[in-house]
This record gives C-alpha cells, sequence and structure tokens, in this order.
C-alpha cells in the first residue's frame, strides 16, 4: 500500500514517539480536553492528512502520549545492580522524577481522569509499580550501608510533592525562586538527606546538571 493510499500509515515507532513528545508542554499547560486535532496537527508540524498517516485518529495520538508518558518514569533498570552503583542509579531515579513531575500537570491529569479513565487507570498501574521499584531501591540501599535508614515511603512522597512544586512557575514566583538553582539546591540537599557520608556521588555529575539545565529551561519558558 502507497503513501499516498488513505488507509496508508507510517509505522515507524522512533518518529511517532519523537512527533509525540512535541505534545508535552501544550498538554501540560492546557490538558486535553480543548485538544482538537487541528491544534495536535500544529503543534506537530504537519499537515491534518500527514497527522492521520501516522495516527487513527485523537484517541490513538493521547493513547500514545500517556504511553510515553509513562515510559518516561519507568523506574525498572534502578533494580539492576548491573545498570550501575547505587549513586549512578540513583541519579537515573531523580533525573527521571523530575521529568515525570515537570509533564505531569494537574490540568492534564484531571482532564484524562474524567475523558479517559482507561488511560488513567493504565497510568495509575504504572505509578504504583514505580513506587514499589523505588521502595525495594532504597530498602537495598538501606541494608547494603548505602542510604542512611528512614521512612522509605516519606522518602518517595516528598520527591514527588517537592519536585511537583518545583516544576509549577507559579509556585516558583510566588516564593521568588529561581528555578535552575531551586532544582540545583533540592538534588544537593536530597544526596546529603540520603547517602551515609562517605557514599554520595557526584554532585556536578553531567547528566544530572543536564536534566536540570534542560528542565529548568522548559519551565522558565512557561513562565513567558
Amino acid at each position: 500500500m502507497g503513501a499516498d493510499h488513505p488507509g496508508f500509515r507510517y509505522s515507524d515507532e522512533e518518529t511517532k514517539s519523537k512527533l509525540i513528545a512535541k505534545l508535552f508542554v501544550p498538554i501540560k499547560k492546557h490538558g486535553i480536553a480543548s485538544l482538537r486535532t487541528d491544534d495536535i496537527a500544529r503543534y506537530l508540524d504537519l499537515s491534518k492528512a500527514t497527522l492521520y498517516k501516522y495516527f487513527e485518529s485523537k484517541d490513538d495520538i493521547i493513547t500514545s502520549f500517556v504511553d510515553l508518558f509513562i515510559s518516561l518514569f519507568d523506574m525498572s533498570s534502578v533494580l539492576d545492580e548491573t545498570s550501575g552503583s547505587y549513586q549512578e542509579r540513583y541519579q537515573v531515579v531523580i533525573r527521571k522524577m523530575l521529568v515525570s513531575a515537570n509533564y505531569g500537570s494537574d490540568i492534564f491529569l484531571r482532564d484524562l481522569r474524567a475523558l479517559y479513565p482507561d488511560l488513567m487507570e493504565r497510568l495509575h498501574v504504572a505509578w504504583l509499580r514505580r513506587t514499589e521499584i523505588l521502595r525495594e531501591f532504597y530498602e537495598r540501599g538501606m541494608d547494603a550501608g548505602i542510604f542512611v535508614r528512614s521512612n522509605v515511603e516519606l522518602l518517595i512522597m516528598q520527591d514527588e510533592l517537592t519536585l511537583a512544586k518545583l516544576s509549577d512557575p507559579a509556585a516558583l514566583a510566588a516564593r521568588n525562586l529561581a528555578c535552575r538553582q531551586a532544582l540545583t539546591d533540592y538534588y544537593r540537599m536530597r544526596v546529603h538527606q540520603i547517602f551515609v557520608p562517605g557514599e554520595m556521588p557526584n554532585l556536578e555529575d553531567e547528566g544530572t546538571m543536564g536534566t536540570l539545565d534542560m528542565l529548568a529551561q522548559k519551565i522558565t519558558n512557561s513562565m513567558m
């Protein structure tokens, strides 16, 4: 079937994921209730005809968006001890927590719950799985003498709540906080709280600092 056939669709998943990623900022700001296919095509820099070569419908697009969002906070690798030290794996944890906190806005989640309850349930199951993985990761690290012994549920909750606030332009402005500095300070504070003295990771890790820079820029841009 040729690309000009009405029923033809592109199947390159990498390209589709890159296209869907362009929706993160507008959906964070505006949610999905008012999102039309005309808007989606504009955000993706595609004609509507080309948009339908990649996706069957708006529902298909929202499903792909939720799947990509879930993949952003998948923590499976942090339980794999061959993927790095506890210090390296913690840096993966904080980067993924930052990214998911930045994009998981209240308006998006509210719209998803109201319009796509099945997708909201899928997201909730993925969140429960992430929490289970984080719980096991921290408990293993405490048993290994890498992390300070503390209440794991509160560790996870503190990150979720605080990072959500640090990703909210209004919350930052209300407290006169500069986004980049606030994110950096929180990361350094958490390292000192969580790790046993002598076991702390490199606070200038390029991967984590790069993620902080990228998110700070996106959050700052959303203030404009």
